[in-house]
C-alpha cells in the first residue's frame, strides 16, 4: 500500500524562512539568517532550505550591490494551489485503490 507521508521538518522550516522573508522584506541574507539561524535551525539547514524554496521558485533573489534580498514569488499562490490540488488527488487515489 503506498502512502504519502510528508517530511513535516522540511515543511516547518521552509515556513519559518517563508514567514521571515515576509515579515522582514528589508532584510539582507546575512541579517535574515541570523534571525533565523539564532532561533529556529542551524546555518547549514537555513542555506540548504532557502535553496529548497528557491528550486521551488516559492522565493526569489534580487541583488542590489553586495545584498541578496529575499522575496516571496509572483507565482508561488498559484503554485501552492496546484500542489494542494495534486496532494489531495493523490492521497484520495491512493486511499480509494488501497482499500
Amino acid at each position: 500500500m503506498s502512502q504519502y507521508n510528508p517530511n513535516l521538518k522540511t515543511y516547518e522550516r521552509e515556513r519559518i524562512i517563508l514567514e521571515a522573508i515576509r515579515d522582514n522584506p528589508d532584510l539582507h541574507h546575512n541579517a535574515l539568517m541570523k534571525l533565523v539561524v539564532r532561533e529556529f535551525m542551524a546555518k547549514t539547514t537555513f542555506e540548504k532550505t532557502r535553496d529548497l524554496l528557491i528550486d521551488k521558485e516559492i522565493i526569489t533573489v534580487l541583488s542590489k550591490a553586495n545584498m541578496k534580498f529575499y522575496y516571496s514569488s509572483n507565482k508561488y499562490e498559484s503554485k501552492s494551489q496546484h500542489q494542494v490540488k495534486r496532494n489531495t488527488t493523490n492521497y484520495f487515489y491512493d486511499n480509494t485503490v488501497s482499500n
